[in-house]
């Protein structure tokens, strides 16, 4: 698709190919294939769900993943909440992670269940932290899946 409007969000674009190719695959892994419309929807219902849990625009939201689809799906739902997505490069020791995060204060953490060693105890425990997890449900952290099918409506930013 040939974009003419160079004034459009990364958010905007994926709209528009929602609209009009919503069964054209937009991400492809291994055998799993998401569409324009499938991606539109779980975007905005973890956006839906970031704006219900206290994420406001422009709190910063730090993510720890591989190169998985909740990766893409994440960073597209905290651009819908006005959110700053934050990578932090996973393959890094764990304290120089946890120097790192403790630095950029976050609000939030979206982890991989296999990442979550490299954090410690004390940041897994503070209550203001929403920590939510891909992968394997663990108890105590908000699991990812559910999270991003809170809803199929559009919204807007508030």
């Amino acid at each position: 698709m040939l974009i003419e409007d160079k004034e459009l969000t990364i958010y905007e674009v994926l709209e528009r190919n929602y609209i009009n190719n919503p069964s054209k695959n937009f991400i492809l892994y291994h055998d799993t294939a998401i569409t324009y419309e499938e991606t539109y929807k779980l975007s905005n219902g973890f956006a839906e769900f970031l704006l219900i849990s206290g994420i406001r625009k422009g709190d910063k939201v730090c993510f720890l993943l591989p190169r998985i689809p909740e990766l893409i799906l994440s960073f597209l739902g905290l651009i819908k909440a006005g959110a700053i997505p934050v990578p932090v490069n996973y393959t890094l020791g764990k304290r120089e992670i946890m120097s790192f995060i403790s630095r950029v204060s976050p609000s939030a953490i979206i982890i991989n269940d296999k990442l979550l060693t490299t954090l410690d105890p004390e940041i897994l425990a503070r209550k203001s932290l929403k920590i939510i997890i891909t992968g394997k449900e663990s108890y105590g952290y908000i699991p990812w899946n559910r999270a991003c099918y809170l809803s199929n409506k559009k919204i807007e930013n508030k």
